[in-house]
């Protein structure tokens, strides 16, 4: 009786030992990532289009969910067309696309394709597909866009790093290419609510697009 009391709480404890681990690397959510269930988010915005005029128009983001993986979530993420006549007005697509988002409970991922890479009917297949075979080397293609801790990351050209301010975490990328216009990124990520600015384009003002819940 007493050996098999003993096995009973072996028992329990590598039971405990397998739930807690499993509950540990199990997909939560991530507090700086939109909340569940979020599809679209609305902005001030500020956009200065192929046109070189400025437009001030509300820009509205479309979040959605392509699949849930058991320790992760992918997202791909849009700015919708804006509400303008001329169509030099308008953010053009490359610049809308604002990539896909690999979510995990401590990390978020972005990668950024061009609309000319692939048939976007079928680039969500391929993504998945390569997440599940080859997640590793794979999201080493990717950007660390926000993280619980600071990063800094630079090749001499491209340089990007994640900074922490209080419950924000500040994303930023830029080129120091000299043959020709400088692109600049920011992302602003405030625990419980997501992106709250963006700003991206060129040192000339090109394609300006820039964001937020406080412009």
């Amino acid at each position: 009786m007493k050996c098999s009391g003993y096995i009973v709480v072996w028992v329990c404890v590598c039971l405990m030992v397998f739930f807690m681990g499993r509950t540990e690397s199990m997909y939560d959510g991530n507090s700086f990532f939109f909340a569940e269930g979020v599809k679209e988010v609305s902005y001030s915005g500020y956009i200065v289009p192929l046109s070189g005029e400025e437009v001030r128009e509300e820009v509205t983001l479309n979040i959605r969910a392509v699949h849930e993986f058991a320790e992760s979530e992918l997202f791909s993420i849009m700015i919708e067309s804006l509400d303008v006549e001329d169509s030099f007005d308008q953010i053009s697509i490359d610049s809308g696309n604002l990539g896909y988002y690999f979510v995990t409970n401590n990390i978020i991922y972005r990668l950024k394709l061009s609309a000319e890479d692939e048939n976007w009917a079928q680039i969500d297949e391929k993504i998945i597909r390569r997440l599940v075979d080859e997640k590793e080397s794979f999201l080493d293609e990717w950007d660390i866009v926000c993280s619980e801790e600071e990063w800094v990351y630079s090749d001499g050209e491209w340089h990007q790093s994640v900074k922490a301010s209080g419950e924000r975490r500040i994303y930023h990328l830029y080129s120091d290419y000299v043959g020709g216009t400088r692109y600049y990124e920011y992302i602003v990520w405030e625990k419980g609510e997501g992106i709250v600015y963006y700003k991206s384009g060129s040192g000339n003002m090109l394609m300006h697009i820039e964001f937020g819940s406080e412009i």
